[in-house]
């Protein structure tokens, strides 16, 4: 009792880490400390066996280590078994669910072949109504080309008439060299034109240069 109390005591005295960090050890002699003196020269005697029970002990040890094995060999069987069914399983499982993600991926592409077609379609209509517009743009282009050559053809058709015939050809040159051009005229920085410090017409420049006719005279006109 001495013992353990002081044992107690000296536990109570302990911080709670410091026991918690300490490990309780089996006490071995050193060593150096020589055999006690009781336990010298001191021989076991083998504990005696009975034969009939060694021959039961050991015939109950054979039953129990051939049923041990049985078992054993039933449970590895039947784990086996066990794992190559639930592997079986798992592979039709994954199998089916393939199936189905493969049949939904599918129906999505179908889904998304058909936005994309009716999208192709769409751009191809838009695309064939721009070449459309363009095509009716580039006709009334050349429509409105046209007839401003017409126009022109019809101006130059109407200010052809003042031009200078082969059949009257001589008569054009008698009468260009009966009148006479005077250029003694200013223009100033507007285009005005200026004879005698007057202004002759404010549209001179786009007018003919001014024509003195020759005063009428009995003579006849030149001749080439």
């Amino acid at each position: 009792m001495n013992g353990v109390s002081s044992i107690l005591s000296h536990f109570s005295r302990l911080n709670l880490k410091t026991v918690i960090n300490h490990q309780i050890v089996r006490w071995r002699k050193p060593r150096t400390i020589p055999i006690s003196k009781k336990k010298m020269f001191y021989v076991r005697k083998p504990t005696p066996v009975d034969p009939k029970e060694y021959k039961l002990l050991q015939l109950w040890t054979n039953h129990y280590s051939a049923e041990f094995r049985s078992l054993r060999k039933l449970f590895i069987e039947e784990r086996r078994r066990l794992a190559t069914t639930e592997a079986e399983a798992v592979k039709v499982s994954e199998v089916k669910e393939f199936e189905e993600q493969l049949s939904l991926n599918q129906a999505e592409n179908e889904k998304t072949k058909k936005y994309r077609e009716n999208d192709m379609e769409k751009a191809l209509l838009e695309r064939n109504l721009g070449l459309e517009e363009k095509q009716m743009q580039l006709e009334q282009m050349r429509r409105e080309e046209l007839l401003g050559i017409e126009e022109i053809v019809r101006r130059e058709k109407e200010s052809g008439q003042k031009f200078v015939d082969p059949k009257n050809l001589e008569a054009e040159i008698a009468r260009a060299l009966d009148q006479r051009v005077d250029y003694n005229f200013a223009i100033d920085a507007k285009g005005n034109r200026y004879k005698g410090g007057e202004l002759v017409s404010p549209d001179a420049k786009e007018q003919s240069p001014v024509v003195l006719q020759q005063p009428a005279s009995n003579e006849a006109p030149l001749q080439q």
